[in-house]
């Protein structure tokens, strides 16, 4: 991270168990988001980030957004926390009138 910090754009942000890469929802695995939002703050990051999540998951497609919301909160919590602004903020994409969380 450290080498490329300079020219890093966008993250794919997904969370694994440890074993594989899982592309689990940023706080349903192993990865510390506080520690790893707080060095990409250290090495002035002020790209985007980009869910990444498996497609194989079973359930409706909306059960697909919502994690995705959840995740997106997740992670806009511990930035708060720590007093970082990673992920930026932008608006929300959503159904009409959703405005941004």
């Amino acid at each position: 991270m450290y080498k490329l910090s300079g020219h890093l754009q966008m993250v794919h942000a997904n969370d694994n168990l440890g074993e594989r890469d899982d592309h689990l929802p940023p706080g349903k695995g192993l990865i510390d988001w506080k520690q790893l939002l707080q060095k990409l703050d250290a090495t002035g990051f002020k790209g985007g980030m980009i869910l990444e999540f498996s497609g194989d998951r079973p359930g409706p497609p909306g059960g697909v957004l919502e994690e995705a919301r959840r995740a997106r909160r997740y992670l806009r919590s511990i930035s708060r926390r720590i007093g970082i602004s990673i992920p930026p903020t932008v608006p929300s994409i959503g159904p009409p009138g959703a405005g941004p969380e």
